[in-house]
């Protein structure tokens, strides 16, 4: 029903080099080709470098919500292994976790230690780029073949690498950091997708309880769990780019009230009593 496999398939692509046609393409539009970063003609060809910069953040931002499903997908399926076990307990010996928080539906300890794997996917590109010869001397060939001298053409490319490995060493870190800039937290990219994944993992802890609380009389279900699962990743699908940074707002604003209306809607009476199915405890 859902379509995983499709950014899974992308993600695998992702160590491929990047060609001067590449191009970002996102909400706010189409981004210059990565070619437009290299400016001027034979000798005289150099690195803008604020263009570049530009590039670089914007496609290390259009791979990270590919390369970040897959933490999606395992908080999903944690939080669907977590009902079976809750419905059929006698069954807990079959799906062992190495969790320290196996009791919950969501394993904040086992997605922090996938974050840093599918992070790294989003920059390996450049990561790589910026460390194998062939590939910078690809870069190289592609100027001079666009007019460059190779000597302007080999200082462009060291210069991308600068700016690259600069990203790199701060705001792409694969670490936390942070720091207070003008009466601000300024937080780099990994700490942003750190703090995204705790939200979730808090919105889905407490919207789990919510929802098995509320009754579902006459409806074909036994609770509203399922649609926990099963909206949280539509929603996801529906706009990963967009969607990624919002999901534990759609969780707890706008899924869980949509599930109290339509109790309310279908019993006519307050949703907020416990479900009487022994299988939905």
């Amino acid at each position: 029903m859902l379509h995983f496999d499709v950014l899974y398939e992308q993600m695998s692509h992702f160590a491929e080099p990047l060609e001067f046609a590449e191009i970002v393409s996102d909400d706010a539009g189409v981004s210059p080709p990565l070619a437009a970063c290299f400016v001027g003609t034979g000798s005289g060809v150099y690195l803008d470098s604020t263009a570049f910069l530009a590039f670089a953040m914007a496609e290390v931002f259009r791979r990270l919500p590919i390369v970040l499903s897959a933490v999606v997908a395992e908080m999903m399926a944690d939080v669907a292994e977590y009902k079976f076990l809750a419905d059929h307990p006698h069954l807990a010996s079959h799906l062992p976790s190495s969790s320290h928080l196996w009791t919950y539906p969501s394993m904040l300890d086992l997605t922090l230690v996938d974050i840093p794997f599918y992070f790294g996917q989003a920059t390996k590109v450049f990561r790589l780029w910026s460390k194998q010869t062939a590939r910078q001397d690809a870069w190289i060939e592609q100027l001079t073949a666009r007019g460059a001298t190779r000597e302007a053409a080999t200082v462009a490319v060291k210069d991308a690498i600068n700016v690259w490995l600069d990203l790199e060493a701060d705001y792409f870190r694969p670490e936390l950091i942070w720091c207070e800039a003008d009466g601000q937290l300024r937080v780099n990219a990994f700490t942003r997708v750190v703090l995204n994944f705790t939200g979730l993992h808090r919105a889905i802890l407490t919207s789990y309880r919510e929802l098995d609380a509320i009754a579902t009389g006459g409806l074909p279900l036994r609770s509203f769990r399922d649609l926990l699962v099963i909206a949280t990743s539509v929603f996801f699908e529906a706009n990963p780019a967009k969607n990624l940074w919002r999901m534990d707002e759609f969780v707890t604003s706008v899924l869980v009230p949509f599930c109290r209306e339509m109790a309310i809607f279908y019993r006519g009476t307050s949703p907020c009593e416990s479900n009487d199915h022994p299988s939905s405890k």
